[in-house]
């Protein structure tokens, strides 16, 4: 009786009739808010974000929202899916949906999360680690467990695909907006058969790939067997305006009032808080905003660079071509200039190559790892066409014997620095064109703080000048 009430309502809502319905609709002055079976109506004039939301929520659904986003809202539709009525109203910002399994494989919308990214960390950490689910392919290879990806093409209706996939028990779960790539979570228990029933289904309107897994090797490179004699982290309170995206581990709590990290983002857990798994993030932040400097660079200044430390990698070393999206994303969405990705595979990601791509057009820098084997075998992202690949250089100027080459090289630069943990009390010595990489991101962004309008071109012509 309850879903027939509902579904009249919604129909009167259509036809513009006032109806009132409780306790799972709203109505206002001029404004109807339904929400039922996972399908949203609304008939709402300039009505705050907020109160539809509220709405939602009434139903189970669990809401997190950044205060700051209550625009208001106005729209005309009824009995939309909710994936594709959120995108329509909150187009603006950024957004993730989590689904779990119902009665049947029939998913069921569990949280909305609504964000444009913190400026800074938000109070508390996470209480549990969040990683990845992988699962390896008989090639070899790893990928996300439960998870596609869909590619928009151009005039493609987001509302074909969702009927696909309303029909196989699956859920739009979020999605690269700027470059068309929706993530599509399937029912865990989907049989093999069934899966590439629905994988050809939606071949039929669009290109379908699985959310890529990496197992990337974040290590430095070698441990210098000299001990390191001096402290090289100091407490900078300098920071330059070009703000660096640092796609990696994360950042230790140590780093918490660090005045160089300008905002944190798990990419990975989809949240404002973080922490560093494997070190290998933090150490990265350090060089980047300039609080430590390779061996071998001679430099006094007390200036350093605000970044933004992304979580890209979880506890077990794992991305993914989403999570790595997300991360895209918030370096976008927040200003950052450069990007600093010191890690790096041989697997390359057409889906992964677009999102650079993008990241590209609307003005990152992206600075990649060229790798610690000397193979000459192009490594990515450094070797995306849009990507300054960065090879080391050792503590005397002279081509570091494990740094990669080849054409993919734009340059070399210092790759052995000390790293003096505040948080362990051990201090190391490090090389690997991680540490040239996130080197380059942050004379980069100098370079880009004197001069804001300078074009990529210009800016790679210094960098080289500066470092051979």
């Amino acid at each position: 009786m309850l879903r027939r009430f509902h579904r009249l309502a919604a129909w009167l809502v259509w036809l513009g009739l006032a109806v009132f319905c409780a306790p799972v609709c709203g109505a206002e002055a001029g404004g109807h808010i339904i929400f039922e079976d996972n399908r949203l109506t609304l008939r709402v004039t300039q009505t705050p974000l907020s109160k539809i939301l509220g709405e939602i929520s009434r139903r189970g659904v669990r809401i997190s929202r950044d205060p700051t986003i209550d625009p208001p809202i106005s729209a005309d539709f009824s009995e939309r899916p909710i994936d594709i009525a959120l995108a329509a109203i909150i187009k603006d910002y950024s957004y993730s949906l989590t689904w779990r399994a119902g009665a049947g494989g029939r998913q069921s919308l569990e949280r909305i999360e609504i964000f444009r990214g913190a400026s800074r960390r938000s109070p508390g950490r996470v209480a549990a680690p969040v990683n990845l689910a992988v699962q390896q392919t008989e090639d070899g290879g790893y990928i996300v467990k439960n998870y596609v990806l869909v590619q928009l093409l151009p005039g493609v209706e987001i509302e074909r695909i969702s009927t696909v996939l309303s029909a196989y028990g699956a859920a739009i779960s979020g999605g690269f907006a700027p470059a068309g790539i929706i993530r599509v979570i399937l029912p865990a228990d989907m049989s093999t058969a069934r899966r590439a029933e629905l994988i050809a289904a939606l071949e039929d309107i669009a290109p379908v790939a699985p959310d890529t897994a990496y197992l990337l090797n974040t290590e430095h490179g070698n441990l210098l067997p000299e001990p390191a004699a001096t402290n090289a982290f100091q407490a900078f309170t300098g920071s330059q305006p070009a703000v660096i995206a640092v796609l990696d581990s994360g950042l230790h709590a140590a780093m918490d009032d660090a005045p160089y990290i300008a905002g944190v983002y798990d990419a990975v857990a989809d949240s404002s808080t973080i922490h560093d798994g494997i070190g290998h993030g933090t150490h990265m932040s350090l060089l980047a905003a300039g609080a430590v400097r390779p061996l071998g660079v001679a430099d006094d200044s007390t200036d350093t660079t605000s970044v933004l430390a992304i979580r890209a990698f979880d506890d077990n070393g794992f991305t993914s071509d989403f999570t790595l999206m997300r991360g895209l994303h918030y370096a976008l969405a927040n200003n950052a200039r450069v990007v600093s990705m010191s890690w790096g595979t041989e697997t390359p990601s057409p889906l992964l190559e677009q999102a650079m791509e993008f990241a590209d057009q609307n003005g990152l820098l992206l600075i990649g790892a060229a790798g610690n084997e000397p193979s000459g075998n192009k490594v990515y992202p450094a070797a995306y066409n849009t990507v300054i690949g960065v090879g080391a250089l050792d503590e005397l100027g002279g081509r570091w014997e494990s740094s990669n080459h080849g054409d993919f090289v734009s340059l070399y630069a210092p790759g052995m620095a000390e790293f003096s943990e505040q948080y362990s009390g051990v201090s190391q010595r490090f090389a690997g064109t991680s540490i040239a990489t996130a080197h380059v991101a942050g004379r980069a962004a100098r370079i880009i703080a004197a001069d804001p309008d300078i074009d990529k071109d210009e800016l790679l012509q210094l960098l080289m000048a500066e470092e051979k």
